[in-house]
């Protein structure tokens, strides 16, 4: 059972662009007070130009404009929507990682190549790093967007994936360690 890039990838990517609005309510309500503008625009203008290179799409320079107006949002709103969207992202990240470990678990155990105990260990290990893994992208994305104020949605997809993919790695590793 080797380890494969799994759907909390996309889970991650494709909801990134959902986190930009509410990230950027607790922006206005903080960080632009103690971060300088001139660092704010250089970490946007960086990610965007080094994340567009990742994202067919590209949207160079372009800020996302919300749907629904940030001044909308209260500091709470924010924050419930954001924690909503990475609990039910990370939910469903370790559905989507444990589905497709359970099949390749039976196929293992049926193959023989793994015990019914390794087959079980292989499921947990990548529900577990799943869910954390599609929650941490859409964690990174939105700490990005309060630092910056904004990003465009295609750069969001890409931060999300980044650091979803990473986040599943380094979990990965660190879970059969200690499992």
């Amino acid at each position: 059972m080797t380890p494969k890039l799994r759907p909390s990838v996309g889970v991650a990517c494709a909801r990134a662009p959902d986190m930009v609005t509410p990230a950027i309510a607790l922006h206005q309500a903080g960080p632009n007070r103690w971060v300088p503008e001139l660092v704010q625009d250089s970490i946007q203008q960086l990610t965007e130009q080094h994340l567009n290179a990742l994202v067919i799409t590209g949207s160079e320079g372009v800020t996302y404009q919300a749907a629904m107006p940030p001044e909308i949002y209260g500091v709470r709103p924010a924050s419930r929507q954001i924690a909503s969207h990475v609990g039910s992202a990370a939910l469903v990240g370790a559905l989507a990682d444990g589905l497709f470990a359970a099949h390749e678990a039976v196929e293992a155990y049926s193959n023989g190549t793994a015990s019914a105990k390794r087959a079980l260990r292989h499921v947990g290990l990548e529900a577990g790093s799943g869910g954390l893994a599609a929650g941490a992208g859409l964690l990174a994305v939105t700490g990005l967007v309060v630092v910056t104020g904004g990003i465009a949605p295609a750069t969001a997809a890409a931060v999300g994936t980044v650091a979803a993919t990473l986040s599943k790695s380094g979990l990965r590793r660190l879970l059969a360690k200690v499992f």
